[in-house]
């Protein structure tokens, strides 16, 4: 399906892991829109458009985004603040500051949520910080080198709570960490992945059978 927008370009898109829900920015101003997919049965998608958003803190275009269907919320990151804002999109949506931005260091943060708990996660330079539903800080670690891209899912032993986070760096490496029956505030350093990457990570999934990762890299290559 293609959808003609009168609004102009647009800037980023993420998408829920199950494929129903997405967000988009506008590339020319700081509203963004929330869009459902319906699975019809012939495999094709009806995009319709749900409800636009706007906030104090959301002062210019969006330089990432993450979307849970499950729990139905949002997360942006203002490219101007530098602030990631935490949008409800039940009912009514309703946003609150999840983590203030520093608009003087220029770093890349990036954003992932769990869809099967709800856990947040943002990573901006060397740090990463993982919230819980509400937005309240759950922990934060610190780790060398920055992180441009992450990504959050549950462990094979979904039913302790236990999540796996992967962070993409600059520098083309990835490190892993995960957390114990379900304490976020316990993040172990699982180990550094060596992928093919010579350069900046920009994207990241966790396959679905946990055995995978898929990473993609600001030259386009993709593994």
């Amino acid at each position: 399906q293609t959808i003609d927008l009168s609004f102009g370009p647009v800037g980023n898109v993420a998408v829920s892991r199950d494929g129903l829900l997405m967000i988009s920015s506008r590339a020319t101003s700081s509203s963004m829109d929330v869009w459902r997919i319906r699975q019809l049965l012939n495999k094709k998608g009806l995009i319709e458009h749900i409800e636009s958003l706007c906030s104090e803190w959301q002062l210019g275009p969006a330089q990432s985004l993450a979307v849970s269907h499950s729990y139905l919320l949002a997360v942006s990151v203002c490219s101007l603040t530098k602030n990631a804002i935490l949008w409800n999109l039940a009912g009514e949506s309703r946003a609150c500051l999840l983590r203030q931005g520093n608009e003087d260091r220029n770093e890349s943060i990036s954003v992932a949520i769990d869809d099967s708990f709800g856990n947040i996660v943002v990573c901006c330079g060397g740090s990463l910080q993982c919230f819980d539903v509400n937005g309240k800080e759950i922990c934060k670690v610190e780790t060398e080198g920055d992180i441009s891209a992450c990504c959050v899912a549950p462990s094979p032993e979904v039913e302790d709570g236990s999540v796996i986070i992967g962070a993409g760096l600059v520098d083309g490496s990835i490190k892993m960490w995960g957390n114990y029956k379900g304490r976020l505030d316990v993040l172990e350093m699982l180990g550094t992945l060596s992928q093919e990457h010579q350069c900046m990570i920009t994207a990241m999934h966790i396959c679905d059978d946990y055995k995978r990762i898929l990473t993609g890299d600001v030259e386009g290559n993709v593994f």
